[in-house]
């Protein structure tokens, strides 16, 4: 909940936002961060003992998620902000 990167620019005065991992080009400069930390979440549990690999075989379509785990990014949380430190 804490770093010493400025959001300010996506945050538009707030202390949290949700992003939205589909739409990561949406957020400028911060782009390729997320995109970084998209993969890390998907490819991380893999490298572990047992691992698996993340995966979506979902069609919304037909009403059917299958996906290996959900998972949300955030900057900051509704009951903890994002506080930029020196």
């Amino acid at each position: 909940m804490k770093g010493d990167v400025d959001f300010s620019p996506i945050l538009n005065g707030s202390d949290n936002l949700g992003i939205n991992h589909y739409h990561l080009n949406n957020y400028g400069k911060f782009a390729t961060l997320f995109g970084k930390i998209n993969d890390l979440i998907k490819s991380a549990p893999a490298k572990a003992k047992d691992g698996r690999v993340w995966y979506n075989n979902s069609d919304a379509m037909y009403d059917h998620f299958d996906t290996a785990f959900y998972y949300n990014i955030s900057v900051g949380k509704w009951d903890k902000p994002y506080v930029k430190i020196a």
